[in-house]
């Protein structure tokens, strides 16, 4: 408070104003509790003044505290008395009138800084590696209060999850996030503290109580081997719990992957059918008896199988037809009345598909399944036809001809581009004619006799034919070279892909032990299987190099093998089926451990 002095003549004009009176603000104070300032001297007035209080009561020199007006003069102290407000974070403020002056002084109560009590439901039986969140609506604090979690994240309001220090404030919502344990009857505890108040957010998952699945994909469903033993080959699976053991009846596998891919060699009892059989086991104790199960003939590769029906005279194409369903494998069987067989996948068994003996057919080769249209197409090689089949009905059926055709031994389909060609390759010329599902129109697309798109590289005796898709080229065999070709699927041109003296690795063999025939594309590892003739060699070539690894030797018994023709990738199971014309009828052969069962066959002589 401050004064000024009177002047001019006469007696002076008394001081009533008081010079500055400051009380020190208090802060942080306990709610419902007294707080008394320091005292404070008054000066600068001459004489009594009068004082008074609104908000909170006074002491001058020590005595009693009053709300009640009075006076005060120059030297004396006062204090002011104040009760703190019932509520937190909240100033009472007195307000101290002397002579014509005002000083106040303020008791703030301290802030709330610990939330209510707050919780979250646990989670059980959550799905191991889910994701599983909680909220919580933060109140009871008057401030910004820290946050933090613990083995989660939390996000405020619509922000994004963090597990990051912060804040939060009074109304804001809090979203838990926690993942689960990717191991079964496993808990997560996220701790979230606010405020310095913990909650745990518990996710624990469920019990596995399945045992793991297995598949086996060597041997086929039903086979047959004069072997004394057979080399099976499968896979197991476990959602949530590691695979601890994989027998085949009651032989432990072995495997490099925790048995996601295993292998076991089980003998056989001659002259028996024996049921292979797959138990598995996880570390929670979850076992399963029979997971899986093959049957396995151990008989002479002479003998009839599965049974005499139906039985084979020669087979030259094949094809697996699995659309809507079916699960077969079509056969030509070119000398037994230009027949068509089907082959039950499952049971080995075969009928009769469809059947060309009257129609002026001579040979039916190779086989090749459009999707689209769910058409089989065979190729005729004598006198060069197309055979267009609808699969869902046999009877339905068209022959296409054309000059160009020839004597057609293979045929392909190419999808790849803007429509779908059907692709017939001539035997004697190499010769390469393209038509569409319409078979409207033919066109030779490379012919090295026509000149078409030239005269290099001329295919010499062409056998089999695959459409290499991501490469956009037809890969041909000669049987007179030994070699492979491509043949560019736009332009027609001709390069050697693999040969003894193209690419690397296992060679071909010579002509005279050996004639490379029957090809495949397996998409999946980028490689062609191929086949030879007479020696029986089956050889992995990789569709960018065009180097050959041998991935075995068939030997089924002592009926040898010299006239493989047909063959039918499974990409099911990574293994293939071949037709053997000697043998009259079908192999299967393990692509990763070179084993080979007889799989559909009549009875044969040695």
């Amino acid at each position: 408070m401050t004064s000024c002095g009177g002047g001019g003549s006469g007696s002076p004009t008394p001081d009533t104003t008081p010079n500055t009176l400051s009380f020190t603000a208090v802060t942080d104070a306990a709610v419902s509790v007294e707080k008394t300032s320091p005292a404070v001297t008054v000066s600068g007035i001459d004489k009594a003044v009068p004082i008074s209080i609104v908000g909170g009561t006074y002491s001058i020199d020590g005595a009693a505290f009053t709300a009640a007006s009075g006076t005060i003069s120059s030297g004396q102290s006062v204090a002011v008395k104040v009760t703190t407000s019932t509520k937190t974070n909240t100033a009472v403020v007195a307000t101290l009138t002397v002579g014509g002056a005002k000083g106040t002084f303020s008791a703030t109560t301290a802030a709330d800084v610990t939330p209510d009590a707050f919780s979250f439901t646990a989670v059980t039986g959550a799905v191991p590696a889910s994701v599983s969140t909680a909220t919580v609506t933060v109140a009871g604090v008057d401030i910004a209060v820290p946050i933090s979690i613990t083995n989660g994240q939390y996000k405020i309001g619509t922000g994004e999850y963090t597990s990051a220090p912060g804040t939060v404030s009074a109304g804001q919502v809090v979203t838990v996030k926690v993942t689960a344990s990717p191991s079964v009857t496993t808990a997560v505890n996220a701790v979230l503290t606010i405020g310095g108040v913990p909650a745990t957010y518990s996710v624990t998952t469920f019990a596995d109580v399945t045992a793991p699945t297995a598949q086996i994909l060597f041997p086929p469903a039903v086979s047959m081997t004069d072997g004394a033993s057979i080399l099976v080959r499968g896979t197991a699976h476990d959602d949530y719990s590691t695979i601890t053991s994989v027998k085949v009846n009651g032989v432990t596998a072995t495997s490099t992957d925790n048995f996601a891919n295993w292998q076991a060699s089980i003998p056989l009892t001659a002259a028996t059918d024996t049921n292979l059989i797959v138990a598995t086991e996880d570390s929670q104790a979850n076992k399963a008896a029979n997971a899986a199960q093959v049957a396995i003939r151990q008989a002479p590769s002479t003998s009839a199988f599965p049974d005499a029906d139906n039985g084979f005279v020669n087979v030259e194409g094949i094809v697996i037809d699995r659309l809507d369903g079916r699960n077969r494998l079509l056969v030509a069987a070119s000398s037994d009345g230009t027949l068509i067989k089907s082959v039950d996948l499952s049971t080995g068994k075969r009928s009769v598909f469809a059947d060309f003996s009257t129609t002026g057919v001579n040979r039916l080769r190779n086989l090749v399944i459009n999707p689209s249209n769910k058409h089989l197409y065979v190729a005729d090689s004598s006198p060069g036809n197309i055979i267009d089949i609808d699969l869902t009905n046999s009877i339905q059926y068209q022959i296409h001809s054309s000059d160009l055709l020839g004597g057609g031994s293979s045929i392909a389909l190419n999808a790849s581009e803007s429509s779908i060609k059907i692709v017939s390759l001539t035997n004697a010329t190499g010769a390469i004619t393209v038509t569409t599902p319409s078979f409207t129109s033919f066109s030779v697309l490379s012919s090295a006799t026509e000149n078409k798109p030239d005269a290099l590289n001329p295919i010499h005796e062409a056998f089999s034919m695959a459409f290499d898709k991501n490469h956009s080229r037809y890969l041909v065999t000669d049987s007179t070279l030994n070699a492979i070709f491509a043949v560019d699927s736009i332009t027609g041109a001709r390069t050697i892909f693999s040969s003894n003296s193209v690419g690397t690795g296992d060679a071909f063999s010579a002509v005279s032990a050996g004639v490379v025939r029957s090809i495949a594309i397996d998409e999946n590892k980028q490689r062609a299987i191929v086949i030879e003739s007479k020696s029986g060699k089956v050889f992995s070539v990789d569709l960018a190099t065009g180097n050959r690894t041998l991935i075995t030797q068939i030997t089924i018994g002592s009926n040898p093998l010299k006239y493989l023709y047909g063959i039918a990738l499974d990409d099911l199971s990574g293994n293939i089926y071949v037709a053997d014309y000697r043998l009259k009828g079908v192999i299967s052969i393990d692509l990763v451990t070179g084993q080979q069962v007889v799989f559909s066959k009549p009875a044969t002589t040695p």
